[in-house]
């Protein structure tokens, strides 16, 4: 049986770009957006100047941080 992840043709569809769409994707402001990202608290990265994040990657990071508050580890 082959357990190979299937890779999609593009993420395009996974990608946000700029502070804008990770903002909106999250239900935050810009501003906060950026200020987390200063902190390094949320997962992204920069290719050139400019920012992105996935969606897949913010939903597993909101996921770890549900487990962490559950389990008292804020």
């Amino acid at each position: 049986m082959d357990q190979r992840t299937e890779i999609p043709d593009t993420i395009d569809g996974d990608l946000l770009r700029g502070a804008d769409e990770i903002a909106r994707f999250l239900g935050l402001n810009k501003r906060a957006i950026y200020h987390a990202i200063e902190r390094g608290r949320i997962p992204h990265f920069r290719f050139g100047a400019n920012l992105y994040a996935r969606r897949s990657s913010l939903l597993a990071w909101i996921e770890k941080q549900e487990q962490r508050h559950a389990q008292g580890k804020d």
